[in-house]
């Protein structure tokens, strides 16, 4: 552990012991480390030999003397262990009533301090392992067992290697109340060596970045562990179950067979890494110049590889963009402050480790009366960027101040200002870009000039699309938008920036229609994009958006995968991962992805999608946990009030969803939102007013098979049956195209049961619900719609059946007064089902 990060911990705990002594022996106690009850680690000094010590008090009171006598008997023992990969114990001495351990002092991380910066590769988790392996069989061979093997014990130099401390903890002292004492040197015994194992086996789980701070312990598998360790994924995860315990593969006998089984993967790795590097026979030299040779290959290869250590275990910069000031007083300047504004987010994104907060999560917080301060405290941003647009004193050109300041406290890391002739956009996005570089780069150099590749009116379509995006203005079908900045673009063809924006259009396009040729215009503007130097990490998570929304849950999560593998430390690729893995049901795989998301930057969008997947799946108190993080993130705001609006429609509580939903259609409008505010008065029985609701999501989005389901629904409930049908057979109409492509998302899946069985084609309806069901068997919302089918069909037996199943899995109660199930309302089992 490193001596900021404790601390940082001793300012946590707040307080300093009530102490006899500051000085034990030689020993001079400095400030409180950490605390377990009832012992507590303090940063020491040696005054003899002039050093710094760590020194752990252990209180007395009330244990039993023959239980002290074998604890300090193995503490003595420990101490006569050497090993590189040990904390060695220096002394241990009796004073006020205490015993007193002192301990050598370590530089370093503890591992999951470390992990929650960024994943380890597997060859990393390998190397560590074996490290930490080898340790234990050292104090195994002397009959010691550690007893202490966790995170906070477990720490990595500055250099990349394991130092294990803790060892042999009083049994009434710390976390390990419960475990027996070490063993005696003649008998020692095989079940509390195993602790240790087993402990290694945890170890692992939290260097592989599965095992997320508090949560129960997962099963190592070779799906929870690809995501980061990629090929090694199988054979650690087998290494990892032996260590447990757990599987068919007999366990471990001892921590050296656990240490050559890690040292094959790491020799492994490294050894085809060398042969990637090096695949040259060199031609024969001298001995002397080529052992020289050797020489600075080696040690040129150590540098490289501690440089890439450092930079990949370095947990990314948070930075928070706050809004850019500027004068009002004209069109140039609004435009000029609009492209800086969008400059400084895609230039800092494109900066290697450094996540970007986005300006709506600040103006939220900014709304509901936060500082500056405030804002930065509660986004978990270690930074702000503030930049000012003015006039400057001797002309009537343009100057552009930016400084960095420290979140905590607001303290000026760095500032500069630039002056120009002119408020011309182009002009005042190349100027910020040089200012954010020598900012985080230290140097001046702008990256590339696409604003300048580009003409004025070309920047200005564009700049006036991005303010339609933000506020929420695009068109129903964004057909207008695409066309003026695909015309704008013929006249500028390498504006990067002007093809990522026209990506995202097409992409909602597509989306909608789900049709060849919006995929074929999608996937050509894409490559044009990426071809001009967009980053993956913006445009792939685009990819696994569709690929979701086309039903192809398989692909969107293989492409998730691929992205966090790319961008281990990129908490939006962590992210898209949750977001996968949940709708592929694999729940605790995708918590652990939220879990990492969240610790490598707790963002407002990440708590956002984590909610709506908890509330698919049933678990409305989770969700509701997850909507209460959110309001802390991100105050009160679009993203929160959608978030909240979706989990209580889901959690049955209407009339609050109702209000969100009417908010939402009042300040940004949009297809969904009419429509989720329709669903929430169809369930309420406000059937004229669902009407009028789903009609306008129609209007936005002609082309939705939802919207046509389900205002067909509520003019079946109005007794417009000839209308109604009509609008089922519309809904199928969308559906069957997507159908011939093998293109299904759950929702048309959904529909398309529904449509059929009021259509009268119970038998098709049947087969639908099954292909439904079997792809998603735990989804509350797919077991409704099997239940309501059945409702629909006439068979009673299915319906209660499927309506058991669909309370069991947390769907709404209220669900089941539509319409559909008048018929059973009447009957004593299913009223039995709601009690």
């Amino acid at each position: 552990m490193s001596r900021r990060d404790l601390y940082q911990r001793t300012e946590a705990l707040g307080r300093m012991p009530v102490m006899q002594s500051e000085r034990i022996g030689r020993y001079r106690l400095e400030r409180l480390l950490t605390a377990h009850a009832p012992c507590e680690t303090f940063a020491g000094w040696d005054e003899q030999l002039d050093r710094q010590v760590l020194v752990t008090r252990i209180p007395l009171d009330g244990v039993d003397d023959t239980a002290r006598d074998i604890w300090r008997r193995d503490i003595r023992r420990l101490s006569g262990i050497t090993h590189p990969g040990l904390v060695h114990v220096l002394d241990i001495l009796a004073q006020d009533g205490c015993d007193w351990v002192v301990s050598e002092w370590i530089e370093g991380d503890p591992t999951d301090v470390l992990v929650a910066r960024q994943p380890l590769a597997g060859s990393e988790v390998a190397r560590l392992g074996a490290e930490l392996a080898e340790v234990l069989a050292a104090l195994h061979q002397h009959a010691v067992r550690h007893g202490g093997v966790r995170p906070a014990n477990v720490l990595v130099t500055a250099g990349g290697h394991i130092k294990l401390g803790g060892g042999c903890p009083p049994p009434w002292c710390g976390p390990r109340i419960a475990e027996p004492p070490a063993t005696e040197p003649a008998a020692p015994a095989r079940e509390p060596l195993d602790s240790d194992l087993r402990g290694l086996g945890e170890l692992l789980l939290v260097l592989a970045g599965t095992q997320p701070g508090g949560a129960p312990m997962l099963a190592p598998t070779e799906a929870l562990l690809a995501p980061t360790c990629g090929t090694l994924a199988a054979p650690l995860a087998s290494i990892i179950a032996r260590c447990l315990g757990e599987g068919d593969e007999p366990p471990f006998e001892g921590a050296q067979q656990v240490a050559a089984a890690l040292r094959a993967l790491d020799t492994g790795s490294h050894r085809i890494t060398l042969t990637e590097v090096s695949p040259v026979t060199p031609a024969p030299r001298p001995r002397r110049p080529a052992i020289i040779a050797a020489a600075i290959l080696l040690v040129a290869g150590l540098i490289a590889i501690t440089a890439w250590q450092l930079f990949a275990l370095r947990r990314p910069l948070a930075v928070a963009v706050m809004p850019v000031e500027a004068p009002t007083d004209s069109e140039p300047t609004r435009l000029a402050a609009l492209a800086v504004d969008t400059t400084i987010s895609s230039e800092l994104a494109s900066l290697p480790g450094i996540v970007v907060v986005a300006g709506r999560e600040v103006q939220a917080l900014r709304k509901v009366g936060r500082s500056d301060a405030e804002i930065a405290r509660q986004l978990a941003v270690q930074e702000r960027v503030e930049i000012h647009l003015s006039y400057p004193p001797s002309s009537q050109g343009m100057r552009i101040d930016l400084a960095r300041l420290r979140a905590r406290d607001g303290r000026v890391e760095w500032k500069r200002g630039l002056e120009a002739a002119t408020w011309e956009p182009a002009v005042a996005r190349e100027l910020v870009g040089e200012l954010l570089r020598g900012a985080y780069q230290g140097s001046y150099a702008s990256s590339q000039s696409h604003f300048s590749k580009a003409n004025p009116e070309t920047i200005r379509i564009y700049l006036a699309l991005i303010e339609k995006e933000r506020t929420g203005k695009l068109s129903p079908d964004r057909r207008s938008e695409i066309t003026a900045l695909a015309t704008a673009l013929d006249e500028a063809p390498e504006f990067r920036e002007g093809w990522i924006l026209l990506t995202r259009l097409c992409c909602a396009v597509y989306a909608m229609r789900l049709d060849d040729e919006a995929r074929a215009e999608y996937e050509r503007v894409r490559d044009r994009a990426l071809a001009l130097g967009a980053s993956k990490a913006m445009m792939v998570p685009l990819d696994i958006w569709l690929n979701l929304r086309l039903g192809r849950t398989g692909e969107a999560v293989a492409t998730a995968r691929q992205l966090v593998r790319l961008f281990p430390g990129n908490p939006n690729a962590w992210q898209r991962l949750g977001e996968a893995l949940s709708v592929a049901g694999q729940v605790v795989e995708a918590e652990a992805a939220f879990a990492r998301s969240s610790r490598l930057h707790p963002s407002a969008d990440a708590l956002a999608s984590l909610a709506r997947a908890r509330s698919s799946r049933g678990d409305h108190v989770g969700a509701r946990a997850a909507v209460t993080e959110l309001r802390a993130v991100a105050g009160e705001s679009p993203t929160l009030t959608a978030a909240e609006a979706f989990v209580e429609m889901y959690a049955g509580n209407l009339v609050l969803a109702e209000r969100l939903y009417r908010q939402l259609t009042s300040d940004l409008g949009g297809y969904l939102a009419f429509n989720n505010l329709g669903v929430c008065l169809f369930y309420q029985g406000k059937f004229s007013a669902a009407k009028d609701a789903f009609q306008r999501a129609r209007e936005l989005a002609p082309t939705s098979y939802l919207a046509a389901r389900n205002l067909a629904d509520t003019l079946m409930a109005l007794n417009e049956r000839e209308l109604a049908l009509q609008g089922y057979e519309n809904a199928l109409e969308l559906i069957e195209p997507l159908l011939a492509r093998g293109t299904l998302p759950l929702s048309a899946l959904e529909a398309r049961a529904v449509c059929l069985a009021r259509l009268g084609h119970a038998s098709d309806a049947a087969r639908a619900v099954d292909s439904m069901v079997k792809a998603n068997p735990h989804h509350p919302e797919v077991i409704f719609t099997a239940a309501l089918v059945a409702a629909v069909s006439g068979e009673r037996a299915s319906a209660l059946a499927w309506t058991r199943r669909a309370l069991e899995l947390h769907a709404p109660a209220v669900w089941f007064e539509s319409p559909e199930f008048d018929r059973l309302r009447a009957d004593h089992e299913f009223r039995q089902l709601f009690r």
